[in-house]
């Protein structure tokens, strides 16, 4: 000011830049005729020049409703929770509410639709009002930030943390679920629980298990659809909400079946049939999703064995050409391939496409072994994964652990000197059954397993 000052010494500049001023400032005057209105405009309002988010608008609309003297406890209960969201993404605050309000009330696409947007407008509506009453209800607003808003905030905090760590605390499949982009898994596990459920955890493992499998089978037996897929999970936000673990498992098995079914205009009970993912091929499903496919076959054949593996986040994370896991296909496209399908491209390359006929391969490697025949291939498998050595006849010398994998799953691997249409019968046949060990469930208690 004393600049200022010291600079408008003339009338003459001062009416310079008094006019200068005036075109660059817009004056707003606000009448608010219900004083109770005060600290929600308050809220809304700010020097900082930006849009507010709707969840900022959302802090005004809700604690501006509070009185003076009980305001502080709720206050420093929105500000914990969102600020704990914002440490990991600000995005993920307005997620938090579509999720918690579609969890809670949203019973079809429609009105799943009606919260894309300006949620914090959307739940003042008539029709939204009724069942979530925060509009002018202040006792319903305290108890709403006091144990939904509380609850739910951390609860998806929690979520979001396990599901950005291999090494979760509170179920791996958050994470497998995260590596396949399907945050909607937080929108079933919010409908699921209640407030300070005593069931919390079991109700994480099984849903977010559940939905690993549900999104796994849809892929693999062709039957993925992604309109089919959000209608399954909206019909499932409202099956599965504040039910137990047991209804969870009977209801959602029946979900996974039923889409299947319908993908596949049939009629089936269990999808676990090889009939139905004999023809599994990269032509119906995206990389990354492949990638992931094989990284569990890897881990599991690791476990089984005590073995250890490359990280998912190395095997399905990273790319590049160097470091990057890619999609190795045996059958490479050379004279050599094509005299073994009697020079028939089409059915060359369905073979070649199919699960069995896959590995993932480092991409130093990917790119080295590209169109080499198959005896030149083996040398560089043989020393890569653990799915891609048991190609390799080195892998069966004195290795005790696999002898015993074999026997107690009945998994009939054997070295394959040459790679043909019965090869790739042969592999994808494995492939089945050890699908059938990572993700069957013949009853919904055998889907909750140890949870």
């Amino acid at each position: 000011s004393n600049r200022l000052g010291s600079f408008l010494r003339t009338p003459h500049k001062f009416e310079a830049f008094l006019i200068y001023f005036l075109t660059r400032v817009r004056l707003v005057r606000i009448h608010i005729e219900n004083s109770s209105d005060v600290p929600m405009v308050f809220e809304v309002i700010n020097d900082r020049g930006v849009r507010l988010r709707p969840y900022e608008v959302l802090k005004g609309k809700l604690l501006g409703q509070i009185a003076k003297e009980e305001i502080d406890p709720y206050h420093d209960i929105w500000q914990e929770h969102i600020h704990r969201l914002q440490r990991i993404d600000e995005r993920e605050v307005d997620n938090f509410f579509r999720f918690l309000f579609r969890a809670n009330y949203v019973d079809n696409r429609n009105d799943y639709r009606a919260f894309d947007g300006e949620y914090h407008k959307t739940i003042y509506e008539d029709k939204w009002n009724e069942k979530i009453a925060l509009k002018q209800n202040p006792t319903r607003v305290k108890e709403f930030v006091r144990v939904d808003f509380r609850y739910y905030a951390d609860l998806y905090a929690r979520l979001l943390r396990d599901a950005k760590q291999e090494a979760t605390q509170i179920s791996p499949h958050l994470y497998f679920n995260d590596l396949n982009n399907q945050d909607r898994q937080f929108l079933l596990i919010l409908s699921a629980c209640l407030p300070n459920d005593p069931e919390e955890i079991t109700k994480i493992r099984l849903v977010s298990r559940l939905f690993d499998c549900h999104f796994t089978l849809l892929q693999l037996t062709g039957a993925y659809d992604s309109n089919r897929f959000t209608e399954s999970l909206i019909s499932l936000n409202k099956e599965l909400r504040n039910q137990t673990p047991a209804e969870i498992a009977k209801v959602y098995w029946q979900q996974i079946a039923a889409d299947i079914a319908e993908g596949l205009g049939v009629e089936l009970t269990d999808p676990f049939q090889w009939r139905y993912f004999k023809d599994a091929s990269m032509r119906n499903m995206g990389k990354k999703f492949l990638k992931y496919y094989l990284a569990r076959i890897d881990h599991w054949l690791a476990e089984q064995i005590g073995d250890v593996t490359k990280s998912y986040d190395d095997l399905v994370q990273k790319g590049g050409w160097k470091w990057g896991y890619h999609i190795e296909h045996i059958l490479a496209h050379n004279d050599e391939n094509l005299a073994m399908f009697a020079s028939d491209e089409e059915q060359f390359y369905l073979e070649r496409n199919r699960l069995g006929a896959l590995l993932l391969l480092l991409g130093r490697d990917n790119q080295a072994s590209q169109n080499e025949p198959y005896s030149k291939k083996m040398k560089t498998y043989s020393h890569s994964l653990l799915w891609n050595r048991t190609l390799h006849p080195d892998f069966y010398h004195k290795n005790k652990g696999f002898d015993e994998l074999m026997q107690k799953h009945g998994l009939k691997f054997r070295p394959l000197a040459q790679f043909d249409q019965r090869a790739v019968e042969e592999r994808q046949r494995l492939l089945f059954e050890i699908t059938k060990r990572i993700w069957h469930f013949e009853t919904p208690q055998q889907a909750m397993g140890d949870l």
